[in-house]
């Protein structure tokens, strides 16, 4: 469930991991971060459709579709800053990441924090590299 509050930096959490959702959206909630935690691609492109967040934590390996394809179709819609999460820091993901038009932010679960931060001040000042 999405509480969304004027001023607050909408997050939308596309992951099947249910703990790690739960641990996420509680931590960026601590930060004024609104979060909405999805299990399922499909659950995610449909509430990027109804409610479009600020920004996208889309893990990379999910059930049905990948990440990567997740990420194609968010594309077609959207240019929503989107942070892929991985267990792997692969250096070879890197290239499909950005061939599916996501971030170039190769990232561990425990650093989620500081890029959301990052790309939400992007976000604020227009900017979607979050530099």
């Amino acid at each position: 469930m999405t509480v969304v509050q004027s001023g607050r930096t909408r997050v939308l959490l596309i992951d099947d991991d249910e703990k790690l959702n739960a641990l996420v959206g509680e931590y960026l909630g601590r930060f004024n971060f609104a979060v909405h935690a999805v299990v399922h691609p499909d659950e995610g492109l449909r509430a990027l459709r109804v409610d479009p967040p600020d920004i996208v934590i889309l893990d990379v390996m999910l059930p049905d579709m990948d990440g990567f394809a997740v990420c194609r179709k968010v594309r077609e819609r959207s240019s929503v800053p989107i942070i892929m999460l991985t267990a792997r820091g692969e250096v070879a993901a890197s290239d499909r990441r950005t061939r599916a038009g996501c971030g170039r932010l190769p990232l561990e679960a425990v650093r989620t924090a500081r890029a959301i931060g990052s790309h939400a001040g992007g976000v604020a000042s227009g900017r979607q590299d979050g530099s």
